[in-house]
């Protein structure tokens, strides 16, 4: 596993979607988690659902609980306090830096009014396969990460944050493609032409095919040591500084 030693957050965030993976035929217990951590910190769980209280969830909208616009701070607190419950052993410092967020408004991967039977289901489908195909890349794992995640780009209220999504569980395996980090790649000198003109050309969120290849595109280019950063966490920090 790579990791880049002046952050604490992808290894967090990695333990903890390894810790989340045992929930997914299991919600109502992890539903009961988080309100029992949000209790702990004084804190009132945000509205998740247009009756108020989750009577679902999926995993990608738990790490949009601390990936949103909260302080640091805050953003900590409930992380820690979300992965104590859950056992995650890894620390958690104060550096988000480059982590992309959520707009509070926009928090969930599910439509909060008009959520369809089986959204969720589909989430907790390519959560699952995404960790399998970032922790043993084999054609089987690919197919079946490809077919999850066009399934899920069909959904209401899906959009960039899938990719966010993905970097945020496996952030050495998935490249976010949210707007600040289209933004950077697209810049003069932060890519090569050829995977600038690509990412210019984007309307919107590509599918599985042209994603991974355009994350096997830029894993390449971060690979050959022409920039200076590294791996996704390092590039999505940089974008983040330089859009500062």
């Amino acid at each position: 596993m790579t990791t880049d030693s002046q952050y604490s957050w992808p290894r967090f965030f990695m333990e903890l979607a390894d810790k989340l993976l045992a929930f997914k035929d299991d919600r109502q217990a992890l539903i009961a988690t988080l309100q029992h951590v949000y209790a702990e910190l004084s804190m009132d769980l945000p509205s998740l659902d247009s009756g108020g209280i989750p009577t679902d969830i999926d995993p990608f909208t738990v790490y949009g609980l601390f990936n949103r616009g909260l302080t640091d701070n805050k953003r900590r607190a409930v992380a820690l306090g979300i992965g104590g419950a859950l056992g995650v052993q890894a620390p958690l410092h104060d550096d988000f830096v480059g982590v992309p967020v959520l707009l509070n408004i926009n928090a969930t991967f599910y439509d909060q009014v008009r959520r369809d039977d089986g959204d969720i289901e589909r989430l907790w489908d390519l959560f699952a396969v995404a960790l399998a195909y970032a922790d043993q890349p084999t054609e089987q794992t690919s197919a079946v990460f490809r077919h999850a995640y066009d399934a899920v780009l069909q959904q209401r209220h899906a959009s960039w944050n899938v990719t966010m999504g993905l970097f945020w569980i496996r952030p050495y395996s998935y490249v976010n493609l949210s707007k600040r980090d289209r933004w950077f790649l697209a810049l003069p000198d932060r890519m090569p032409s050829s995977v600038r003109s690509v990412l210019a050309s984007l309307k919107k969120v590509p599918e599985s095919t042209e994603y991974l290849g355009i994350r096997d595109s830029i894993l390449s280019v971060l690979k050959s040591g022409t920039y200076e950063y590294f791996s996704f966490p390092e590039l999505s920090a940089y974008a983040w500084r330089v859009s500062e």
